[in-house]
């Protein structure tokens, strides 16, 4: 294969295989987006440009050899049935044959130097002729397209730059104030200029480097409201630098003129574009509906005024505009912006398909003639002993996969500490790890024990507790295992627990009597709950891990080589390393052996990607996270433990002993967070920032610092909302039953990145009559909160800020339904 064939025929099927991924990604990224759809599109556009320049790179490569494919065998055969055609006898220029007797070579003309005769011309001579040069009459005709559409946008931007030079400026200030003000509210920065034109009938944005805005003779006769609309969008462009990445776009057109699917990818590139900016200027106008109002009665006033052919390419026609009014007008509600994590994921995603898509490709340096010009080129093919090459894709949703699982692993561990201690409020201990049923003598699971704290109450009911678990009607509720009781590295078909309590003397599930929280000595932070095996049990099953303190360890074999998951009395949830957690792994067990434990050295690294990589920031940003849910999470415990103490949850700023000085929750709770030693040194009756009370500051539970945050911050990274209507409104403390829309429904503690000393009495005011607060700011577009459930959620502040007051508002009898 020569290097033309690679241009001409590998460099399309690349282009093929880029296109369609990218327009499966910006089908799933630019569904409710159209900014994202617009970034893939031309990013995907940009690729092409990028996959023709390296057409000749040799790599990357998974080697295809040209002769095993299948229409190579029809060309040879034609080639071999031209041969006369094509021998030193059928040429046009001078030869050398060997003289047989002198043993010298002298020089012989073809005897077709002279003009052929129309005889000897004829139409099948004259196709095999063309055939036996296919390649380079396809260069030439592609280089002619390529030519021509350069030529069209060399033409386009002349165009362009006449409507620029035929327009004047606008000069009314109304207009300009109302420019600046667009400006200001979407953020553009960049200076434009706004110009009047009679040859355009619809609003345009021209220019990169000095952008303006052209508007069309009769914008002096629009109402207010529509001004603001078409400013909006016009800007919109201009802040999003449409106009370049449309020309840079343009290249990528004219270098695959013949291809459908560049030009589709085009086409929704503008369409993306126009949509992107449609739906930041309906934000700014009071809504979609609103502004497709607008642009419809726009459109049945519009006088046609056809555009320059060239022009077309760089200025949306009429058929775009009416296209994008119905399409809104169908569509629901459009999203302006898009995430730091959608561009990233989108923009990598398209740069996999393309680094993917480069590899295909023939080998050319294999299948050039050798220099010696009769040798037969070596055949370079797949070598089927080797080992198939890794697929990047593959392994990229092999990575997303398992750090699902480790995330699903935490919160079920979360989930199902949290009904252990619901469970324990209601009955003041905890369950046993085999409670007997009402014939007392039949035992049961602490698993169906906890069902009616899971939202299980039906299979509860269903359970019969005179019945053994592999009874008939037992059976049937094995068979309808609640997924919080399967690992998600498990078989999903499998009904085997993921997770188990540690039964003997001096564990949690020691007796038939039911442990109390009081009853663990050593710290509820020190002494293992529940932890994650790799177990052949049911979950029905009663049957747990066997501990005894003088016999060998139990195997805790997680599903992860190395390593276990398990939830702490307190709520919290870790990734223990077994080998470092093997000489403390009895003490973790016991609840009253008095054995303090370094707890934090028996993690695995929690900070991985040290090598500063993509992949391992990636890996960062998800461990930070599980970090930050785990914190909610422990914190709504330990309110809840408060409220269990005290009938109430704390108030936002409780008094000391003083009636006079306030402190803040986070103070309020540290006994609760088995951190009483520091409660006690704060002096309830001075100031937060007083001598003493800096001293307490300076050691700030990790608890209370976002993991996203400084490690050396005395920040808080978690707040309450604190006014009319919220969890933590008036200076007495709300009870649960004061929570009228339902836990469940109502915001409890949330994140934020504000510059708040823990100590300080100071959270996120609250008022329904006023703007909303802003919350999160850790990750761009997002928070996390634990619900008044003790739950915890991730909302992309986009999708909830519709609903957020009432999320925040316990008794708004709001039904919620939120996109988190």
């Amino acid at each position: 294969m020569n290097s033309l064939t690679q241009i001409l025929f590998w460099c399309p099927v690349q282009v093929t295989v880029l296109a369609l991924a990218a327009l499966a990604i910006g089908a799933i990224a630019g569904r409710r987006r159209p900014a994202a759809g617009a970034l893939v599109a031309a990013a995907a556009l940009l690729a092409v440009v990028g996959l023709t320049a390296t057409a000749l790179a040799p790599w990357p490569a998974w080697t295809i050899s040209w002769d095993r494919l299948p229409w190579t065998h029809a060309i040879a055969a034609n080639e071999a049935k031209t041969e006369g055609l094509t021998s030193p006898a059928a040429t046009n220029f001078p030869t050398r044959e060997l003289d047989n007797e002198q043993g010298y070579e002298r020089p012989i003309v073809s005897q077709s130097t002279t003009v052929p005769s129309r005889a000897e011309i004829s139409p099948d001579k004259t196709w095999a002729a063309i055939s036996g040069n296919w390649i380079t009459l396809a260069a030439v005709l592609y280089l002619v397209g390529v030519g021509v559409m350069m030529l069209r946008i060399a033409l386009g931007l002349v165009a362009v730059r006449g409507y620029r030079r035929h327009s004047h400026p606008i000069t009314d200030r109304k207009l300009g104030e109302l420019a600046d003000v667009v400006c200001a509210q979407l953020g553009c920065r960049a200076g434009i200029e706004l110009r009047e034109s009679t040859r355009i009938g619809t609003p345009a944005t021209i220019g990169w480097l000095r952008p303006m805005i052209l508007l069309p003779a009769d914008w002096r006769g629009w109402t207010e409201g529509e001004r603001h609309a078409v400013l909006a969008h016009e800007v919109e462009h201009v802040r999003r630098r449409d106009f370049a990445s449309w020309m840079a776009a343009q290249i990528g057109v004219a270098l695959h003129f013949y291809h459908p699917l560049v030009h589709w990818l085009a086409n929704r590139l503008r369409l993306q574009q126009e949509l992107a900016a449609d739906a930041a200027a309906a934000r700014l106008v009071g809504g979609q509906r609103k502004y497709v109002t607008t642009l419809a009665a726009m459109a049945l006033r519009r006088a046609d005024q056809p555009l320059a052919w060239p022009a077309s390419a760089f200025i949306p026609n009429a058929k775009t505009f009416v296209r994008r009014i119905e399409m809104l007008h169908r569509s629901k509600p459009l999203r302006g912006d898009v995430s730091r994590p959608i561009v990233f994921l989108s923009v990598a995603a398209v740069v996999l398909a393309a680094v993917c898509a480069a590899g295909i490709r023939g080998s050319i340096a294999a299948d050039e003639p050798a220099a010696g010009g009769n040798a037969a080129p070596p055949v370079v093919a797949f070598n089927q002993a080797d080992p198939p090459a890794k697929n990047p894709l593959e392994e990229q949703r092999h990575a997303l996969e398992d750090r699902r699982k480790i995330v699903q692993d935490f919160n079920n561990l979360k989930q199902l500490s949290l009904a252990m201690h619901v469970y324990h409020d209601k009955n003041r201990h905890f369950p046993l790890a085999a409670p007997l049923g009402p014939d007392g003598k039949t035992p049961h699971s602490w698993r169906v024990e906890l069902l009616p704290e899971l939202d299980q109450q039906a299979l509860y009911d269903q359970y019969r507790m005179d019945e053994p678990w592999d009874s008939e009607n037992n059976k049937k509720v094995l068979a309808h295992m609640p997924e919080v009781f399967r690992s998600p590295f498990d078989d999903p078909k499998s009904t085997n627990s993921g997770y188990y309590v540690l039964v003997g003397p001096g564990t949690v599930f020691e007796g038939p009597q039911g442990i109390r929280v009081r009853d663990i000595v050593d710290g509820t932070s020190n002494t293992l709950l529940i932890v994650e095996a790799k177990r052949n049990v049911p979950w029905t099953k009663p049957e747990d891990i066997p501990f005894d303190a003088q016999k060998p360890l139990p195997e805790l074999v997680g599903f992860v080589k190395g390593q276990f998951v398990a939830a702490m009395c307190d709520g919290s949830v870790h990734t223990f390393n077994i080998e470092k957690a093997k000489d403390l792994l009895k003490w973790l067990i016991m609840r009253n052996d008095g054995h303090t434990i370094e707890i934090q050295q028996l993690f695995p690294e929690r900070r991985p990607g040290d090598s500063g990589t993509e992949e391992s920031r990636r890996l960062l940003r998800g461990a930070l996270m599980v970090h930050e849910v785990n914190d909610l999470k422990q914190l709504a415990l330990a309110m809840h433990n408060y409220h269990d103490k005290n009938a109430h949850f704390p108030p936002a700023a409780p008094l000391g002993p003083d009636g006079k000085t306030p402190h803040s929750w986070r103070v309020e709770l540290l006994p609760f967070l088995d951190q009483l030693a520091l409660y006690n040194q704060y002096r309830m009756n001075e100031p937060w920032d007083s001598e003493n009370n800096r001293k307490v500051l300076a050691r700030i539970p990790d608890v209370f610092r976002s993991p996203f945050d400084d490690p050396k911050s005395t920040n808080s990274g978690y707040y309450v909302l604190v006014g009319p209507g919220t969890v933590f409104e008036g200076p007495q403390g709300v009870r649960i039953a004061d929570i009228i829309d339902g836990t469940s429904n109502t915001l409890m503690i949330v994140e934020a990145k504000r510059n708040i000393p823990w100590t300080k009495p100071e959270d996120i005011p609250f008022d329904p009559q006023k703007p909303l607060p802003e919350l999160g700011g850790f990750v761009q577009g997002q928070f996390r909160g634990a619900l008044a459930d003790g739950s915890v959620r991730g909302y992309i502040l986009d999708k909830v800020k519709d609903q957020l007051k009432w999320l925040i508002m316990r008794n708004d009898m709001n039904v919620i339904d939120v996109e988190r």
